[in-house]
């Protein structure tokens, strides 16, 4: 089991202590250009509270408590709205900021698609620069998957340790087939919603 954090969010830290009493590590995804910033992230799709990002002596701080850092990006953008000449950038800047800042805490193999967002285009493209690549859809990471679109497992289904129990046990496949369906519709209508708002009228 691996634990993921995506952006970067200084709350990263209150969760740190409850991890090394467990005997955790997490891999804390970065977004390389706003780090000590803040998360109004371009491309955002819903209204979220407004979180200060770690710096980067806080990730060193972190990084010496055994939490590993990689690659969500240079600036949070939908990678699909980008060219394949602009995400090549992204990437490449990204992944050499993060490991120039965090060197041995830096791990360059997985990269965290923002938002989710991905198609076989940049599925492509990120595969230049990764040998692993996370998104969101909903689900346990199978022998069969495509490393680079590894689904996972929200923390919001976790809260309740029933239902946790339930996700990781043998009716874990079954609970998720219905998630997994809203979430994949939900996804659908934005990008037809994020479509129609760019064509012109």
């Amino acid at each position: 089991m691996i634990l993921t954090f995506d952006d970067g969010l200084c709350t990263i830290r209150r969760a740190v202590p409850i991890l090394e009493r467990l005997g955790l590590s997490a891999t804390v995804f970065l977004v390389a250009g706003r780090v000590g910033g803040w998360n109004d992230f371009p491309g955002c799709r819903i209204r979220v509270p407004r979180q200060r990002l770690l710096t980067w002596s806080e990730c060193r701080e972190l990084a010496e408590r055994g939490i590993r850092f990689a690659s969500h990006g240079w600036d949070h953008h939908p990678v699909t709205q980008l060219d394949s000449a602009t995400l090549r950038d992204d990437l490449l800047r990204a992944r050499e900021r993060i490991a120039a800042e965090l060197s041995a805490a830096f791990d360059d193999a997985p990269f965290a698609y923002p938002y989710g967002d991905w198609d076989r285009r940049t599925r492509r493209i990120v595969g230049e620069f990764h040998r692993i690549g996370l998104g969101t859809r909903l689900g346990r990471p199978r022998p069969s998957d495509c490393p680079l679109v590894l689904p996972r497992i929200d923390a919001y289904h976790l809260r309740n340790p029933d239902v946790a129990a339930r996700w990781m046990g043998s009716w874990g496949d079954w609970w998720m087939v219905p998630r997994r369906s809203i979430r994949q519709l939900r996804t659908s209508w934005e990008k037809t919603r994020r479509w129609l708002s760019s064509s012109p009228a």
